[in-house]
């Protein structure tokens, strides 16, 4: 790890940790390059933060509300033999879940019998918005809503949210109110 620590604009802790390369005993550089993954995650929370200062994005306001296909969802429930009934959820789906990943939402696995109806990771880049949407809104929770972080399409739903609420895309949002 490389570490930094600022306080009142002053660096007053720049050092690096452990091996660049443990196998070698090549050490931590402070100039080291990371790999960083998820970003976009990072992003679109960020950019919905923004319209929660605003006022326009409460946290405790209800999916629904801004995408309504997501009303009166169910959850889907494994039984001891691998079918799957559905259950109503017991509350409905709030914007905080989106940020939390405790939506219920999952992505595409195969080899569980509920979460194999949704998309797979990399389908919210191949599959139009409202497509996407409506594929998500059919397919039954994992978990019921608040109650279990389940990693998946949480964040893209969000983003589909950030582009209703702000009236643009979420790439011109997050640079017109994040990077720029």
């Amino acid at each position: 790890a490389v570490v930094a620590v600022a306080r009142d604009g002053k660096l007053v802790h720049y050092k690096a940790y452990g091996f660049h390369d443990k196998a070698s005993g090549k050490p931590m550089t402070t100039d080291a390059i990371f790999n960083l993954a998820s970003m976009t995650k990072i992003m679109a929370s960020v950019g919905a933060l923004t319209l929660n200062e605003e006022g326009r994005l409460p946290l405790k306001s209800r999916l629904d509300e801004y995408l309504p296909q997501f009303k009166d969802q169910k959850v889907g429930v494994v039984g001891a033999n691998g079918e799957v009934t559905l259950e109503a959820a017991k509350q409905p789906i709030f914007i905080h879940d989106l940020y939390r990943h405790t939506t219920g939402f999952a992505y595409g696995n195969p080899a569980h019998p509920v979460a194999k109806q949704y998309p797979g990771a990399f389908d919210a880049t191949d599959t139009p918005g409202p497509d996407f949407l409506e594929k998500i809104a059919k397919a039954p929770l994992v978990n019921q809503p608040g109650t279990t972080f389940q990693y998946g399409v949480s964040t893209d739903v969000l983003g589909f949210v950030i582009e209703k609420v702000s009236g643009q895309r979420l790439g011109d949002f997050l640079k017109a109110r994040v990077w720029d």
